[in-house]
């Protein structure tokens, strides 16, 4: 991130050498997972994040294949199809939202190397079954720790009204903590802004939720058990592609 934003040769080097370390201690080849990986998970898939970013950066064909054996393998096996994962890499209990979001962009970053269509069809189960639903939507029945009118306890019911929770306890719980909501919510941003891709000659539809662009737009509702989307076309110059995930019914 400092080497895109600068452009300084100290920056890439340092990455370049922290990365090596971690290639070697906190990714295997075969994508299981390395002894070197730590015991905290959020620590773990923004350190692959930022391994991904490099050698994406440098065209590093080894790293990338490692990182996506590591995806499949060690990763595919941490979360389960609900999207729920453990704050403590080995624990099996206690969520963490961040996590399911670090995934999933995981994903969306390897699909953009490898255009290997089942991450598309992770991310968007991703988002549905878990990310979303955690959004806080009314006032949570809290009582702060003490009864003073400082920032840090005022009006906390109504605050907690569009956090993304569920990381310790129910999805919606009482657990929302400011860093986790603010992963959660960039993860979602970054996965939202793709749900468009617009290329040379096609306009690709990755996700089917409500979005305006400059090529397509889409509509998404769902009425209890039942879905439609929607996909206008505003370049009928282009084919249209859509992604449709594989776990939908036929």
């Amino acid at each position: 991130c400092f080497y895109d934003a600068t452009g300084a040769g100290p920056a890439l080097e340092e990455a370049e050498r922290l990365a090596a370390y971690h290639m070697d201690h906190t990714v295997n080849d075969d994508g299981s997972l390395a002894t070197g990986c730590g015991d905290h998970t959020h620590s773990y898939l923004n350190t692959l994040r930022g391994l991904l970013l490099l050698a994406t950066l440098q065209n590093r064909q080894t790293w990338l294949d490692a990182l996506y054996a590591t995806y499949k393998n060690a990763l595919c096996s941490m979360i389960t199809r609900s999207g729920f994962i453990t704050h403590d890499i080995g624990a099996r209990f206690s969520g963490d939202i961040a996590s399911t979001g670090d995934i999933a962009h995981l994903a969306l970053l390897l699909w953009d190397q490898f255009e290997d269509p089942a991450l598309l069809d992770d991310i968007e189960r991703l988002i549905r079954a878990r990310l979303v639903p955690a959004q806080v939507l009314t006032p949570v029945p809290i009582t702060p720790l003490k009864n003073t009118p400082s920032d840090a306890y005022r009006d906390l019911p109504q605050r907690y009204v569009g956090a993304i929770g569920g990381n310790v306890g129910h999805v919606q719980g009482k657990t929302c903590v400011t860093d986790w909501t603010a992963a959660a919510l960039h993860n979602l941003i970054e996965l939202w802004q793709r749900s468009v891709d617009e290329h040379e000659g096609q306009v690709r539809i990755n996700f089917h939720l409500d979005y305006d662009h400059s090529a397509a737009q889409i509509r998404s509702v769902r009425e209890g058990r039942a879905a439609h989307v929607t996909v206008q076309s505003k370049r009928p110059d282009k084919a249209l592609l859509i992604s449709v995930p594989g776990w939908v019914p036929t």
